[in-house]
């Protein structure tokens, strides 16, 4: 039996690997300078889950363009969702968390 190819898989994967880039170049962006305050009790929280999920990805640092030597993992905590990419840039280059996210991290 001959096996059909999935069209909606092969979508799929150009669809996510497109956003995948578009995510990647938004981080860039989102790098500041500026010191974040509570920067230690955030990442202490973005750091206490067990991954939800994982990517069969290679984390990349965003500047320097190298892989960092571990994969890529989803977390959360029923409110927010975030990954281990975002974990990396926020601690290594102070990447822009959202606000409402900071907030709600801050008061708990």
């Amino acid at each position: 039996m001959k096996r059909r190819k999935n069209k909606f898989s092969c979508f799929l994967c150009k669809e996510v690997r497109q956003r995948v880039k578009e995510y990647d170049s938004l981080i860039r962006e989102l790098i500041s300078d500026v010191p974040i305050q509570g920067k230690k009790y955030v990442l202490k929280y973005l750091k206490s889950f067990e991954p939800d999920c994982a990517a069969g990805m290679s984390l990349i640092d965003e500047i320097t363009g190298k892989a960092v030597g571990t994969g890529v993992n989803g977390y959360g905590d029923l409110e927010f969702f975030w990954d281990s990419r975002e974990i990396y840039h926020f601690e290594k280059y102070n990447l822009e968390l959202n606000q409402d996210f900071l907030k709600y991290i801050l008061k708990k």
